[in-house]
């Protein structure tokens, strides 16, 4: 864990936050979202006082690189707060999470912070018109995947408990201080999270990895803190390979007596635990 005692947190001095989600168009965010962003407002009144009011934007799943854009500029432009935070609608967190961020955030050192979230990855079909799905952290470290492809690779044995530096995560739970956004203007505009190709002719990217690339190109470090957690509101398939899985997962708990790090070293992919298989690359 990097470290930064010794600092004036930015907690401590006081850092206003700008929160901004992108909601779907009927408006049917998640309900851990819609308890979570309660007790955080809560917890904020009665604590840091650190957050301004928050700004909601119906987006479509089109409307999602142009509405994070629109949300960096008008924090920009807009406001005076000095840290963005995009929380994602299916998002659930721990009341003092934007606290535990803004203590390990720096507007030089540690400019773009998130916390641990998760994906869920469709890896195969189920023959029965659903998929076999896999979780992964997203923390993504730019490497060769097993195809010997360079691109931005999940991180599926992270240090927990750390700040973390990173090649790119996700913008569910992404803390983003002003002066990182104001310098990307300057070469890119306003266009931070517009979706890009990974090389020339390549696949199109998401825009919260194009936004990590262009922080990338620009020299900005960007950190993923894995003691903010989060839950992820997903669609699973349920059946007798996600329920033997389970019990795979239950079995190696109990022989490892709840040491997780001694799990992850183990390099069990997820998907091979839903086979009921062994312990396999982590690709």
């Amino acid at each position: 864990m990097d470290d930064i005692q010794g600092e004036q947190k930015s907690g401590d001095r006081g850092d206003t936050v700008f929160p901004v989600t992108l909601m779907p168009p009927d408006g049917q965010n998640a309900t851990c979202f819609t308890e979570s962003l309660m007790k955080m407002l809560v917890h904020d009144s009665e604590h840091g006082q650190h957050l301004t009011s928050p700004l909601f934007l119906p987006t479509s799943p089109m409307q999602m690189a142009a509405n994070r854009n629109m949300g960096a500029r008008l924090f920009l432009d807009e406001t005076d707060a000095d840290w963005l935070l995009f929380i994602d609608s299916d998002m659930g967190w721990d009341p003092d999470a934007v606290d535990l961020l803004l203590d390990a955030a720096d507007p030089m050192d540690h400019p773009v912070i998130g916390a641990l979230c998760f994906g869920l990855r469709k890896e195969e079909t189920n023959n029965q018109g659903g998929f076999l799905t896999v979780p992964f952290p997203t923390i993504y470290d730019w490497r060769p995947d097993k195809h010997a492809n360079m691109g931005f690779v999940p991180r599926y044995n992270y240090s927990p408990g750390a700040i973390t530096q990173a090649s790119a995560t996700g913008a569910a739970f992404l803390l983003i201080h002003r002066n990182a956004l104001t310098a990307m203007r300057k070469t890119v505009g306003d266009e931070w999270f517009t979706r890009a190709q990974l090389s020339a002719g390549g696949q199109v990217m998401g825009e919260d990895i194009s936004f990590c690339a262009r922080l990338g190109q620009a020299g900005i470090p960007l950190f993923v803190h894995t003691g903010v957690k989060t839950t992820h509101a997903k669609t699973v398939w349920v059946g007798e390979d996600f329920y033997q899985g389970a019990r795979v997962l239950s079995s190696l708990a109990a022989r490892s007596d709840g040491d997780v790090e001694n799990l992850t070293e183990r390099k069990i992919s997820p998907l091979e635990v839903i086979r009921g298989r062994g312990p396999v690359d982590d690709h």
